[in-house]
């Protein structure tokens, strides 16, 4: 917490003087750093540092990459947007606010429902193991249930709600984690409906730069290349096995979409989810699944 305090506070003046390279280089060494004071902790403490640590780097990285001539955040915006919020456009925090917007008591109502319905699952599976342990026969099962609950509280809860209430406050947040049963295309499942703030960030700190260097293709593999690295931090990292296979899963989503820009487009939701979920073990390692996803629930994985 301490290095995410120095962090943000560090990283207003760099946003403020758009220094995009340092900001970029605090970022990676924060992320060294916090990978060496925590080699000794729990997999989960170690998970839960790295991402608040790469959170704030990337705040930083954004905003410092704001385009020349914007208007940069003061003190008050700046905490708002690094600490008060997890999407990533800046300009929703640089407007006075005029009332409550539209839609931020359904939006808190949506939250607060799926919340709660992320935590019963969650309830429900820790009673159904504790009573019927044959359910530990089938871990598979029992882990798509705990992430799904995850997802319920964290993506589609917590998110929502916090959307909602800055919406109260005139702030004009809208859902990161958008209806993405609904996506037709690989490409709008990860531009549009799923974690629309880190498909904000790839776009600003990775997408725009090399696009104007390189093209439009070599931008989306390099957007999902840095997607993929990101999440080994997140993932293999904190577990120390898996090395790599998080960047193959999103080496591939990026090939499809960069097959769907040049035209070889299959649309459809079963299509594209079976996209996204058949290679789903490439992201979550074995060992990810024993020492974070069951742990965090309180369980323990059974021993084979």
């Amino acid at each position: 917490m301490l290095l995410a305090s120095a962090m943000v506070v560090t990283g207003y003046w760099l946003q403020r003087e758009r220094l995009i390279w340092l900001a970029w280089f605090l970022t990676i060494a924060a992320c060294g750093t916090c990978w060496y004071i925590t080699i000794a902790e729990a997999p989960l403490s170690r998970m839960f540092s790295g991402i608040i640590v790469l959170l704030c780097g990337m705040k930083i990285v954004v905003a410092s990459a704001d385009r020349p001539g914007s208007k940069r955040l003061n003190w008050k915006q700046w905490l708002s947007f690094s600490i008060g919020w997890v999407g990533m456009r800046t300009e929703i925090f640089k407007v006075t606010p005029d009332g409550p917007l539209r839609g931020a008591r359904t939006m808190l109502q949506k939250g607060f429902g799926r919340l709660f319905a992320g935590a019963a699952l969650l309830l429900a599976i820790r009673v159904l193991v504790a009573c019927m342990p044959i359910v530990l026969r089938f871990p598979v099962i029992v882990t798509a249930l705990l992430m799904i609950s995850y997802s319920l509280v964290l993506h589609f809860g917590i998110l929502s709600i916090s959307a909602g209430v800055w919406r109260l406050r005139g702030v004009n947040t809208w859902y990161l984690f958008n209806s993405p049963a609904r996506s037709l295309t690989v490409g709008e499942f990860w531009s549009k409906r799923w974690n629309v703030a880190f498909s904000e960030m790839i776009t600003i700190g990775v997408y725009r730069p090399v696009k104007k260097r390189a093209g439009t293709r070599i931008a989306v593999i390099a957007g999902f290349l840095f997607s993929g690295i990101l999440h080994e931090l997140a993932i293999t990292l904190p577990v120390r096995s898996g090395y790599g296979l998080p960047l193959v899963y999103f080496f591939i989503q990026g090939l499809i979409v960069t097959g769907e820009k040049a035209g070889i487009k299959i649309t459809g939701s079963i299509w594209t989810a079976c996209c996204v979920v058949l290679p789903l073990p490439l992201l979550f390692p074995p060992l990810f699944t024993r020492e974070i996803i069951w742990p965090l629930a309180g369980l323990t994985f059974p021993a084979t």
